[in-house]
């Protein structure tokens, strides 16, 4: 017989990320932060810069 597979690494092998927003911030130099984080814990941040570094 063969042996029961974990189930925790069998969710995994068979998993994609799904992106959600998690949160949107501005930094002290008016930059734009995105968080996306998947519920595996994987996380990722976007940074945009604004075209005009004057604006407010």
């Amino acid at each position: 017989m063969g042996t029961v597979p974990d189930w925790n690494e069998a969710l995994m092998r068979d998993h994609v990320h799904v992106r959600v927003p998690h949160g949107v911030g501005l930094t002290e130099d008016g930059e734009l932060v995105e968080e996306s984080r998947c519920r595996c814990g994987a996380v990722w941040t976007r940074t945009y810069r604004s075209k005009d570094p004057t604006a407010e």
